[in-house]
């Protein structure tokens, strides 16, 4: 690999670094903030997650001024593909599901109506544990490469053959 190819694919990965680090610590708990303070507004929130509550708050608050600093020194962040064909794929999912439900619905006292109903709702309870199915498969594979850095090559089988030092040859008499 030469060196302007590489330092872009570093480029990359350290730019999808960046972009998840922000997903995860900055807009995530901005959204969950939201739905906690509808929740709290509704009434429905149990006493015991008051205090939870708040750091949430104190953590959104630090979240909307990172958000307006980025903002403000415009610093753009780049969204890695992936994500967008995922989150597409993930929407294209509902929506078919939806009109295949609705359709199943409509039909419901036919022969066809069941399949679609079914069909669609499989679409839907696929695309709402996308999320977590992804999760989960980064969890595993972070603690595959764990497992496989620590414990080292220990396959089973025989061991390869250990490397021989030259012997330095015997100088000839003169």
């Amino acid at each position: 690999m030469t060196r302007k190819p590489q330092a872009e694919t570093q480029r990359t990965i350290r730019d999808r670094r960046i972009f998840y680090r922000w997903l995860w610590l900055v807009y995530a708990p901005l959204v969950l903030g939201f739905l906690a303070v509808l929740v709290f507004a509704s009434g429905a929130m149990p006493g015991f997650l008051a205090l939870p509550f708040v750091a949430l708050l104190a953590l959104d608050a630090i979240s909307i001024r990172l958000v307006v600093e980025r903002r403000r020194r415009k610093i753009a962040l780049r969204v890695p593909p992936t994500l967008l064909i995922g989150v597409g794929t993930t929407v294209v999912a509902v929506l078919a599901g939806a009109i295949l439900a609705w359709m199943g619905i409509d039909r419901l006292s036919s022969a066809t109506g069941p399949p679609l109903l079914v069909t669609g709702g499989f679409l839907m309870l696929a695309a709402a544990f996308a999320p977590g199915f992804k999760l989960l498969d980064l969890v595993m594979r972070v603690t595959a490469r764990t497992l496989l850095r620590v414990s080292g090559d220990r396959r089973p089988g025989p061991s390869p053959p250990a490397r021989r030092r030259p012997q330095p040859r015997p100088r000839k008499a003169a």
